[in-house]
């Protein structure tokens, strides 16, 4: 139970959820008709099911998926966690964990549609990684690459393994990811703009009470102060890793 408890608590979280809603799923125990995202039963039911955009965010393929996508879930969760610059405090990456969610949830029903959102999560947060460590090697199967080619590399394994469908219902991962880093980076770096994504205040106050004490990081200690209240405004890719873990992509309704 150690090493469960010494993984960054929204890391834990997210895999916890991944790995119990994705076994009952597949364990049939919980249908997937009461849990994937379906429009109809979302907006237009009553009661409306609310739960559903969450939900289909925690719910892998069948197969090897099922055992790969928590562990590429941790993988790049874990390291975003631990050492991501911009996330030195656990609200900064949950906000971006839900930011992701919010865009992706948006692009992809403007676009292909889709009812699980899984992979373009971990789309997402490759991408991110990739950001942050874009010279760090990593494989794709037992090819090394440079870690910033890597969210196409999972682009282009899905494209072969699962069709141009496939490959287009990840892509609202990278997307949203270089949404989010363009709005917190590029622009208030290079463009002289103001950063536009900021964490917000609600969220600061929830995880308030975990900020002070030390935060074990990649680089070290860091030790965050107590902030006093104010008012204000306010698919098989990774560091190594096998290509044929990566399922089709599916649709309800569809062969």
């Amino acid at each position: 139970m150690d090493v469960y408890y010494n993984i960054p608590p929204i890391t834990r979280s997210l895999v916890t959820a991944t790995v119990a809603l994705s076994v009952a799923v597949h364990a049939s125990i919980i249908s997937l008709y009461r849990v994937a995202y379906l429009a109809q039963q979302t907006f237009w039911s009553f009661p409306p099911e609310i739960w559903r955009p969450f939900t289909s965010f925690f719910i892998t393929g069948g197969g090897l998926s099922l055992l790969m996508d928590p562990y590429f879930l941790y993988l790049y969760a874990d390291s975003l966690e631990r050492e991501g610059s911009r996330f030195s405090r656990k609200e900064d990456f949950a906000w971006y964990i839900l930011f992701n969610m919010a865009v992706i949830f948006v692009l992809s029903n403007l676009t292909v549609g889709g009812f699980l959102f899984l992979r373009p999560l971990l789309l997402a947060l490759a991408y991110t990684f990739a950001q942050d460590n874009p010279r760090r090697r990593v494989y794709i199967a037992i090819v090394p690459i440079q870690a910033r080619f890597l969210p196409y590399a999972m682009l282009a394994i899905s494209f072969v393994m699962g069709g141009p469908t496939t490959m287009l219902m990840e892509l609202p991962g990278l997307l949203s990811a270089h949404l989010f880093n363009f709005l917190t980076r590029i622009w208030p770096t290079y463009g002289g703009g103001r950063k536009w994504i900021e964490t917000p205040v609600f969220m600061r106050k929830l995880f308030a009470e975990s900020r002070a004490g030390p935060t074990t990081r990649g680089y070290g200690t860091a030790y965050q102060a107590r902030t006093p209240s104010a008012s204000s405004s306010g698919w098989s890719s990774g560091w190594a890793g096998s290509v044929g873990s990566r399922g089709t992509g599916r649709r309800l309704g569809g062969d």
